[in-house]
């Protein structure tokens, strides 16, 4: 039987045959369906030209690269990058640039076995100016011909707000606008530029522009003629046709000096003159109003005064004859009662001497009525502290001996009415040695009320003291520190005699050296003393 089947393939057999071939053929990892593995692709650089940085802005820039593996990492194989500027492994050149200037490099990237590098170069420039930010200086006012307070100032700023030190900013002023000190200044660490500004001899509104490539930045500033508080018509008779022809002296003298506003009034006389009446001074100075403002009372009220002082009472009929004067003259619109006279030294043959305290029971109730009307008043004192020994240069008559003691008086007259504003006259020149910045400083600290009138001597007589100045045309350091503790106290008071005919020749030509005092002072002081004070003060509006 088993015989009978040799020989014979059975199906099944076979069939497990033939899996069995099947199964040693994979697992000796032969797949002849599978498709050939393919090589990466060639890595290389896409980036064109970095864009330009700007010293000071934040940079950012990405290389690009395509191929390899599509993992990337950058680096600088030679060369520098910009200082403030770094590469990125993931190829970010990033940072912020510090330098001007061209910076060229080669940059490899690397992405599985391959490599490829490409040389660049990136030029910084210097930051542009977006704005011009003013800082300072615009809109003020400072008197004709001279240096502003503040001096000019603008600060540069790119388009991110921050500021461009090392910038160029030219400066150009407007027609006959004056000067400044630098046609181009460089702007500072904070990007910052300034420059000072003397402004036009003529009054007005000027303007200077500050500007950088094509921005611009306007600063104005008014110029406005000095006011001189104090000063005199020289005309011997005096009448009404020798005031009219010193009024026009006076008018074409403050025109050709700039002076915006001049206050004249009679000087203090001990007795009433032939021609007192006050009409002839108003009808005198009327027709140059816009410049000539009146004072009064050295005509009138002074004599009252002397004459009640040498009577030794005052009658009713005085006090009534005084108050009836004074109210004349606020009806006539004056801007102050002057000129005054405490003690009035003789300086020359014909010009009197006077002395009446301060403290006098006329001169009190003349602070009242200067007080109530909302008015000054401007008085003459040559100071002296303690009684002395006339000085040797004034021994000649009227001039007493000796001379008393008068700042007690004249403390309890500025003490009477705190309210009326006293103007002591004529600082700048000194006959007694007694006006020291020590005596001044103590009066305006203790009496807020008072003000002082400065004049700067022309030809006085020998012997005249009490310079504001040194030998070198400086402000003396005393004072100068007097003016800066108390620099809404003084005003100018040129003491000028304008001449009509049969002027007198000794009287005092004051006012160009009094003006030129101005350009001593520093720039704020200046305008103070020689504009906004006397405004205030004399309520000159």
């Amino acid at each position: 039987m088993a015989n009978a089947n040799r020989g014979i393939v059975r199906p099944l057999s076979l069939l497990c045959i033939c899996a069995s071939a099947l199964a040693m053929l994979r697992c000796s990892g032969d797949q002849p369906n599978a498709p050939p593995q393919s090589a990466p692709a060639a890595l290389s650089i896409n980036s064109t030209v970095p864009p330009a940085g700007v010293v000071g802005l934040a940079y950012s820039h990405s290389l690009t690269a395509s191929g390899g593996t599509g993992q990337y990492s950058w680096s600088v194989q030679s060369g520098v990058l910009p200082a403030g500027v770094a590469l990125s492994a993931s190829g970010t050149l990033s940072g912020t640039p510090t330098t001007v200037g061209s910076s060229n490099f080669t940059v490899t990237v690397t992405s599985g076995a391959q490599s490829q590098s490409r040389s660049y170069s990136i030029i910084v420039t210097a930051p542009v100016p977006s704005t011009l930010q003013i800082v300072r200086g615009h809109a003020q006012t400072q008197i004709i011909g001279l240096t502003l307070p503040d001096s000019l100032a603008v600060r540069v700023q790119d388009r991110r707000g921050a500021a461009l030190p090392g910038t160029a900013i030219r400066w150009t002023v407007s027609v006959n606008g004056g000067t400044v000190s630098a046609e181009s200044t460089i702007t500072d660490a904070d990007g910052v530029a300034s420059v000072s500004w003397i402004i036009s001899r003529s009054a007005g509104t000027h303007s200077v522009t500050a500007n950088v490539d094509a921005i611009n930045a306007s600063l104005h500033a008014t110029a406005v003629g000095p006011i001189d508080t104090h000063s005199h018509l020289n005309t011997l008779p005096l009448n009404a046709q020798g005031l009219s022809a010193a009024a026009q002296d006076a008018a074409a003298k403050v025109a050709a000096l700039g002076i915006s506003r001049q206050m004249i009034m009679p000087p203090p006389l001990p007795s009433h003159p032939v021609f007192n009446d006050p009409a002839l001074l108003q009808a005198a100075l009327q027709p140059f109003s816009d410049r000539l403002i009146m004072a009064a009372g050295g005509y009138t009220l002074n004599p009252i005064i002397h004459e009640a002082f040498a009577a030794g009472s005052v009658t009713p009929e005085l006090r009534a004859r005084f108050e009836a004067a004074a109210l004349d003259l606020l009806n006539r619109k004056v801007s102050a009662f002057g000129e005054l006279a405490a003690m009035h030294l003789s300086l020359f043959e014909g010009h009197p001497f006077e002395d009446v305290p301060a403290d006098h029971e006329l001169f009190l109730r003349l602070a009242d009525i200067a007080a109530s009307a909302d008015i000054a008043l401007d008085l003459h004192l040559d100071p002296v502290v303690a009684d002395i020994a006339l000085p040797s240069q004034l021994a000649t008559p009227p001039n007493p001996v000796m001379l008393r003691a008068n700042i007690p008086p004249f403390e309890r007259l500025l003490a009477h009415n705190r309210a009326a504003r006293i103007v002591w006259v004529h600082l700048g020149t000194d006959f007694t040695g007694h006006r020291s910045p020590e005596l001044v400083r103590r009066l305006l600290t203790t009496h807020a009320n008072l003000y002082i009138s400065i004049r700067q001597p022309g030809p006085l007589p020998p012997g005249a003291a009490g310079s504001l100045t040194d030998g070198t045309g400086r402000l003396k350091a005393t004072w100068s520190a007097v003016f800066r503790d108390f620099p809404d106290r003084f005003v100018l008071g040129s003491d000028h005699f304008f001449p009509g005919p049969g002027a007198h020749t000794a009287l005092p030509q004051t006012i160009d050296a009094t003006m030129a005092f101005l350009g001593v002072l520093p720039p704020d002081l200046a305008y103070r003393f020689g504009y906004e004070n006397a405004r205030r003060i004399y309520r000159l509006e």
